[in-house]
């Protein structure tokens, strides 16, 4: 379950709210919204360049709606990437340096053939935008999940570059480093407004 305490939640979707507007994605009545969700990001930090340790920082900290009319999907997921947790909590105070902003991910007006009673399970790549940093960028996630009348279960997994969204790989006098290659999951559930 989402352990994200009213303040922040309450916080988190006004931003959600002003960027669904500002961008004028159609988000109907008829829609979903986030239940729980989970986000995560890879990297390899290296030792003298050799691979040395996968780091893994992981969030649940994840609100969005989306919506399905007239088999078009729209898809809001938002996080604060600050509140990603790798298990060590001065690296997780170093790695919050280089976030300015929410991560937003969307998917706006995807095609897809759903008759009404019926359930499509989806297994393709879908092209997103990602917005980190205030800069955005389109990633093709390979995502699977089910689209059902009463709610929407999908994960995803991407690979992109962290210099894409103004972050220069951090690294220790060349000895330690991070390599510029980040692979990205989520997992979502949803459930229709009623």
């Amino acid at each position: 379950m989402n352990s994200m305490d009213l303040e922040k939640k309450i916080q988190l979707n006004s931003i959600l709210d002003e960027y669904i507007k500002e961008n004028a994605l159609n988000i109907s009545d008829n829609n979903y919204k986030i239940t729980n969700g989970k986000s995560s990001y890879t990297v390899t930090k290296k030792f003298f360049d050799k691979p040395h340790e996968k780091v893994t920082g992981t969030t649940t900290e994840v609100i969005g709606i989306g919506s399905y009319d007239d088999n078009n999907l729209t898809l809001v997921v938002m996080l604060n990437p600050k509140t990603f947790t790798t298990g060590l909590e001065k690296r997780d105070q170093e790695m919050d340096k280089f976030f300015k902003s929410e991560a937003i991910f969307t998917i706006n007006d995807l095609q897809l053939n759903k008759a009404e009673g019926e359930d499509l399970r989806i297994d393709q790549k879908i092209t997103g935008k990602v917005l980190v940093n205030g800069l955005e960028k389109n990633i093709d996630f390979q995502v699977t999940g089910l689209l059902t009348d009463n709610s929407v279960t999908a994960e995803g997994i991407a690979e992109a570059k962290i210099s894409d969204f103004g972050i220069t790989p951090p690294n220790l006098l060349n000895v330690y480093t991070m390599d510029d290659a980040v692979t990205l999951n989520f997992e979502i559930n949803a459930i229709k407004s009623q």
